[in-house]
Formats: C-alpha cells, structure tokens, sequence
C-alpha cells in the first residue's frame, strides 16, 4: 500500500470514528434530556393547548398527539413554549429523539366530567343535582341545542329546567358539561331523568 493509500484510509477512519464518538456523545446527550417546570393551559379562543416549561440537555423537543408528531419546538435559553390546535381529549407527548420527557392527559388541560346527583320530575320541569368545580360555567343540551347554561359557586350546585323547553322530564338526549377558566370544556355527561312525582338519587 502507498502512502498516500494510508493517508487516505487513516484520513477516513478518522472521520468515522468521530461521527461516531459524535453520534454516541448526541445520544448521551438526549438521553439525558429532561423537562421541568411545565404548565399547561388551554385557550379557548384558539382552540388550542398552551405549554411552556424549562429543558436542559435538549435543542429540540417534538410534540405528539396521539401518536403523531404534530410540531417541533426549539430549547432557547433553556426554555420551551408551544400552542397548538388539536380536537379531542388525546394525551400529549414531549419527546426528545425516543425518549418521552413528558406525557399531559386531558386531566391536565381539560375540565373534569360533570357528576348528576339527583333529577326530580314535577309538573312544572326537571330538577337537576350536580357535584363539579367551583366558579365554572354549567351547559345543558338537548339533541345538541343549547337549554341552559349558568354559573356555579360552589361545587355542588342544582338547576331547574322548565317542562316547556324539554318537553319531558326523563332526560332524553340531554347532555350537561362544565367549564373552568383556562381549561378546556368536560366531555359531556348523558344525563339520568325521572317521572313526574318521582326524585331519583345517583351516588355513582
């Protein structure tokens, strides 16, 4: 072999040993990524989740929603934030290469599901009992038309629904969610009915 074959081959063993001893230093470097200081919020009007938080030993951290990647945010000072639309009440992931830094549930973003403790039927309409968040804001639906929507005070709250605009008080297709400041709207709650002259107590 030549010398100026040996300086060549000397030349490329050099450079694959430093992609590698790169590529093993990048995934050290990943595999140590971690998050902290995460806070999450959802906007109402853009109907989006709102997350920012802190990293370290990450440039970037991609986003997935129910298994798909849906955005790639870049670490900038050691600092995070994203907003992103989505549907549903799917679980977010951050992840940096393979590894997952970070799981937020809809726990995290979304209000709790509305509890029905009582529905009592009478000649007049439908008394409704719930347990749900303080200060949050009631709605019920018919078949999806709006029937009602008030404001709790505290977590146990009653309405009324007047027989005229329901037409019966055993419930048929009606729905009742809750919402809080900074939270995304409950899944909604398939409401319990009662015959007229009947109250119908639910401790489930």
């Amino acid at each position: 072999m030549t010398v100026s074959r040996k300086m060549m081959l000397g030349a490329a063993l050099l450079v694959a040993a430093t992609c590698f001893g790169a590529r093993n230093a990048n995934a050290a470097l990943i595999a140590s990524a971690q998050v902290s200081r995460v806070k999450t919020s959802y906007s109402a009007r853009k109907q989006a989740v709102v997350i920012h938080g802190h990293a370290t030993n990450v440039e970037q951290i991609k986003v997935m929603y129910r298994g798909k990647h849906v955005k790639t945010v870049a670490v900038k000072h050691g600092k995070f934030a994203l907003t992103q639309r989505f549907k549903g009440y799917g679980t977010f992931k951050l992840v940096a290469g393979t590894t997952t830094l970070k799981k937020i549930t809809a726990s995290t973003y979304a209000t709790p599901v509305l509890r029905q403790t009582l529905a009592a039927g009478t000649k007049t309409g439908l008394q409704l009992g719930f347990v749900g968040q303080k200060h949050a804001t009631v709605t019920i639906r018919q078949a999806g038309k709006l029937v009602k929507t008030y404001r709790t005070g505290h977590a146990k709250s009653q309405t009324r629904i007047p027989l005229k605009t329901i037409k019966r008080t055993d419930a048929k297709n009606l729905t009742a969610t809750q919402k809080v400041r900074g939270k995304k709207v409950s899944r909604p709650l398939k409401l319990k009915g009662t015959q007229i002259g009947f109250k119908l107590y639910i401790y489930s």
